[in-house]
């Protein structure tokens, strides 16, 4: 898997906003400091393990929406 940085970002941005968490939130889901979350949302900086990471935030955002909708 060949990601840019960018397009790592707006993977992660696209997720996140789409289950209406905090960059604080998703971070603490992913078990990464807030600081790291935020140089990959904002580009600075591609995860190690992207596709690792890119399957952490598939499951996160798979139970936050199973989460809503037992809430809705």
């Amino acid at each position: 898997m060949n990601l840019t940085a960018q397009e790592f970002a707006d993977f992660i941005r696209h997720h996140r906003l789409s289950i209406h968490m905090s960059r604080k939130q998703f971070a603490e889901e992913l078990g990464v400091k807030k600081i790291t979350y935020d140089q990959w949302e904002q580009g600075r900086n591609l995860a190690k393990d992207a596709p690792h990471v890119i399957s952490s935030v598939r499951q996160v955002v798979k139970k936050n929406i199973r989460r809503q909708g037992v809430h809705s």
